[in-house]
């Protein structure tokens, strides 16, 4: 999975280490195309797999320092890409056999922990404090998405704008948030 020059990639590799965010942007854009389809093929959902790819993205700028001493980025990538869907998957399963076990056995689910519950709300607060500060059309679209979970035809027609602009709404709002939670991410993980 190549795309982009060797040259040009290692130019935008050590652009992104040294935390350049718009060179961050090409590179998700340059490489999201790749990993996209291949994610969607094994979870057969666009919602999981758009989450995925924000979740691979995510750990490519947390690792950004190691991004010029890559000598195949797109292998490296598809390996994170295929190690986030695979634990996604057996994290599914094991909540399903819980909730079927639950249901057959009447055993209570595997409670979380209070500090799970509390890391849960760290999470939940930085995300939302990231869709508070969306401008307004960016933060009607992703609530319309992903809260009220409408299509983007249907988010459009209820906008009354094009699915394009609902698209490229999202694609902005999701990279606003991105960068918002990675910016303030350094302080739950201490």
């Amino acid at each position: 999975m190549r795309g982009y020059p060797v040259n040009d990639e290692k130019i935008l590799l050590s652009q992104v280490a040294s935390g350049d965010e718009k060179a961050f942007a090409r590179l998700f854009h340059l490489y999201e195309a790749n990993i996209y389809p291949v994610v969607l093929r094994l979870t057969r959902d666009q919602q999981v797999t758009e989450e995925i790819l924000q979740d691979v993205f995510l750990k490519v700028w947390l690792k950004k320092e190691q991004l010029p001493e890559l000598n195949n980025f797109g292998g490296w990538l598809y390996t994170i890409a295929e190690n986030i869907t695979f634990n996604h998957l057996k994290s599914l399963q094991r909540t399903k056999a819980n909730h079927l076990r639950f249901t057959i056995e009447g055993l209570p689910i595997n409670p979380v922990s209070s500090e799970d519950e509390l890391m849960d709300k760290e999470y939940q607060s930085l995300l939302n404090q990231a869709i508070e500060r969306l401008p307004h059309k960016q933060k009607q679209t992703y609530l319309l998405i992903k809260q009220d979970q409408l299509t983007r035809e249907q988010a459009a027609r209820q906008l009354q704008v094009d699915p394009e602009t609902v698209k490229s709404n999202l694609d902005s709002a999701m990279r606003n948030i991105r960068a918002f939670c990675v910016a303030h991410l350094q302080w739950i993980l201490l």
